[in-house]
């Protein structure tokens, strides 16, 4: 599960049941990192290492525009 290819597979799909199917492979992957984040986070933090932000917190909060370019430049809702 790579995001940046599943991301640019949107645009690329060929038909609507193609680029349905990327569609759900995207939201996979969003679920999968929700699931990190809330594994990594039990007591209610806001960082994915606790109270302070992290390596992790500046790798991932890079790629949350992408996320918004891609649900406007192909019109879907992750």
């Amino acid at each position: 599960m790579d995001i940046f290819p599943t991301m640019r597979g949107i645009g690329m799909a060929n038909g609507e049941e193609a680029k349905a199917t990327t569609i759900k492979e995207l939201k996979d992957i969003f679920v999968l990192l929700e699931e990190g984040f809330l594994k990594s986070s039990s007591e209610a933090k806001p960082f994915f290492g606790g109270d302070e932000i992290g390596y992790l917190d500046i790798a991932f909060g890079s790629l949350l525009g992408w996320f918004t370019v891609t649900e406007k430049s192909f019109d879907i809702k992750c």
